[in-house]
């Protein structure tokens, strides 16, 4: 699966000091929530290295049908239903690709952001935080069990979550709002590139 483990194991551990790490077996799918990052894995792949950081932290891993939170107060069993556990069908959803295009913004007092820019759409730009896009990893792809090449990102209209995906993995990642105004600025200047083009003209 697409995961860079030790960031997954970062976030995840943050996740848990703050009480909002959420974990659940659904159907055929593993569900990891971080906060407002949600991934589903299908559960007979998912790796040992993965199965290993869920139990380092909720010292159990979910039985099917049961979501929970685990925290240093203990697992809060049996969570009732929360549509943002729908991470594989909400993908469906998910029409619109985006580029991730080679632009950070960020700076020594604030966390770094890259922009996302709408397929045949140079006006959307989105942002997501740059620390999330570590997640993803090409060299964790567990091509022993069949899984492709990633997918994505794809996401609405409105790109209020954006999805990278596999036969085996699905990565749900929030939008980040910038609002001040240099990074307003940046985010219009980019609407005049078109990234899914042949842009290397530019740098001439």
């Amino acid at each position: 699966m697409f995961l860079h483990v030790p960031t997954l194991k970062k976030l995840m551990k943050n996740a848990y000091n703050n009480g909002n790490l959420t974990v659940g077996m659904i159907g055929n799918g593993l569900i990891i929530g971080c906060a407002t990052v949600y991934i589903w894995l299908e559960k007979n792949t998912v790796s040992n290295k993965i199965k290993a950081a869920i139990m380092e932290l909720a010292g159990e891993l979910p039985t099917d049908g049961v979501t929970f939170t685990a925290s240093k107060d203990g697992n809060q069993m049996y969570l009732p239903w929360n549509e943002v556990y729908d991470v594989k069908p909400r993908l469906i959803h998910a029409d619109k690709r985006y580029i991730v295009t080679p632009i950070i913004y960020g700076d020594s007092k604030y966390d770094a952001f890259r922009f996302l820019q709408q397929c045949n759409n140079a006006s959307n730009i989105k942002t997501v935080h740059e620390s999330f896009m570590s997640l993803i990893d090409p060299a964790e792809i567990d091509y022993e069990h069949g899984e492709g090449g990633i997918q994505g990102p794809y996401s609405s209209e409105l790109g209020s979550t954006f999805y990278w995906s596999t036969d085996l993995c699905v990565l749900g990642i929030p939008e980040s709002k910038l609002s001040r105004g240099l990074s307003r600025q940046i985010l219009n200047s980019l609407t005049s590139i078109h990234f899914d083009n042949d842009y290397s003209g530019l740098e001439d």
